[in-house]
């Protein structure tokens, strides 16, 4: 008996106030109902509710936001973009509404009008926490002076830290074991003791380097303190550092043997980070590294990083100063509608 009252009452909750034959005039209340339906995925009628709002009132900043992400929830691009502009009109010192301007406008094909949005968004949000520098890497014809910004990688793996080493435990995921097995095939003719892992995020790849090599000493560096915190509880590294990797390498120093899983994915320009950790590494240290490999001329955005041709890593290993070891493509991952091929690489000094 409860469970059919139940239902009744959140039936009657569910239906709009009209149906009762009260009519409102408050612009908040069909706000308010529009995120409702929306939320329960009525497209059309979210849309007639935020119209109401605006029928009502059309200087809602927030009714243009939220009939704009509607429009993008039934694929009508071309009306987000107007509905995006005219939240603008009315709030147009949000960093938000400008990078998802910026978003709409590039599935219209719009460029121009794309690239304006961004760079705009970055004049109220200079640290780029929403990878702007990304979208604007991708619209260059050079990909020059843009790129992954700190606040952007803090962002993204701060969002992604309690859960990620689920998410690469899968039998689709090679990169950690390709790492430590071309490690494995250095130690018997090397002396190795120090070990810096390069953007170690949860610490997966140092676990399993500490799980075949006990009596290393084991450092890591990662941008992302919540990645950090992970990697803590793990508890087999010597020492754990937050920094961009660049920057950390130019004063750090006394390493054998340089690692990094994936984490040079987020660099378009490899020459600075590979000239510091060229510095940071005893004489004849070593670099086991991997990153995503392009099948085309130069380097590429795909899913927010970066792809590079064999070419050239080759010429940044050779601006660096290092010599190349070998070089091999492998499968890194892959995932039901996409995959990514890695490079393999092995350096070491001159």
């Amino acid at each position: 008996m409860w469970h059919m009252i139940k239902k009744g009452v959140n039936g009657l909750m569910a239906q709009p106030l009209g149906a009762f034959g009260i009519m409102t005039k408050d612009a908040s209340y069909w706000l308010s109902r529009a995120w409702q339906l929306k939320k329960r995925g009525a497209w059309k009628e979210a849309e007639q509710a935020c119209r109401k709002a605006l029928a009502l009132d059309e200087t809602l900043p927030e009714a243009w936001r939220d009939l704009a992400g509607i429009m993008r929830g039934m694929h009508r691009n071309g009306e987000a973009v107007d509905c995006y502009e005219r939240f603008l009109a009315l709030k147009p010192d949000s960093a938000w509404g400008w990078f998802q301007l910026g978003t709409m406008q590039k599935k219209q094909g719009n460029q121009d009008a794309a690239r304006h949005a961004w760079q705009t968004y970055l004049d109220y949000d200079p640290q780029d926490r929403r990878g702007a520098g990304l979208q604007l890497h991708d619209l260059s014809e050079s990909g020059q002076g843009w790129g992954s910004s700190t606040a952007y990688l803090q962002r993204t793996y701060s969002a992604l830290a309690e859960g990620y080493d689920r998410g690469v435990t899968k039998e689709h995921y090679h990169g950690h074991r390709m790492i430590l097995d071309k490690v494995a095939e250095l130690m018997p003719d090397s002396t190795i003791e120090c070990v810096l892992d390069l953007g170690c995020g949860t610490g997966m790849l140092g676990q399993g380097l500490k799980a075949r090599f006990p009596f290393l000493k084991l450092d890591g560096v990662d941008i992302s303190a919540d990645m950090l915190a992970e990697a803590d509880k793990k508890n087999k590294y010597d020492r754990l550092e937050c920094g961009d990797m660049a920057r950390w390498l130019e004063q750090a120093g006394g390493y054998d043997l340089i690692i990094a899983g994936a984490s040079l994915i987020h660099l378009s320009d490899l020459v600075p980070t590979l000239t510091a950790a060229n510095r940071a590494l005893n004489p004849g240290g070593q670099l086991v590294f991997t990153l995503f490999s392009n099948d085309r001329p130069g380097v590429r955005m795909k899913r927010q990083v970066f792809l590079h041709h064999p070419d050239v890593v080759r010429d940044a290993v050779s601006a660096a100063g290092l010599v190349l070891h070998s070089m091999e493509e492998r499968l890194h991952e892959r995932h039901s509608t996409y995959f990514y091929m890695a490079l393999l690489i092995h350096l070491q000094q001159k």
